[in-house]
């Protein structure tokens, strides 16, 4: 994150059962946020879409469907994004 407008947590991680919350808190009012899951070969394997509000919020979502791995998290708005490594055990 250049600016630190955005902030992203990840967790579990590594994730050990069907599900990873991400605790993103955000300076827009609102925003649509996309989130895909990219594999070591650069292949989005599953996208995901959430609403946040101006305070932010935790997003759950499933890793079912998921092999287990490494996996680049990228989760992006209309003028951000911001990547974070996951370990699906």
């Amino acid at each position: 994150l250049s600016n630190n407008e955005n902030r992203l947590k990840v967790y579990p991680n590594p994730v050990v059962n069907d599900f990873v919350t991400i605790e993103l808190i955000h300076s827009v009012n609102q925003a649509k946020v996309y989130i895909e899951w990219i594999d070591l070969f650069g292949k989005v394997v599953k996208t995901d879409r959430a609403l946040i509000n101006e305070t932010g919020q935790n997003i759950q979502l499933s890793t079912v469907g998921l092999y287990s791995g490494v996996y680049l998290m990228k989760v992006s708005g209309s003028n951000w994004s911001v990547n974070q490594k996951v370990v699906k055990q």
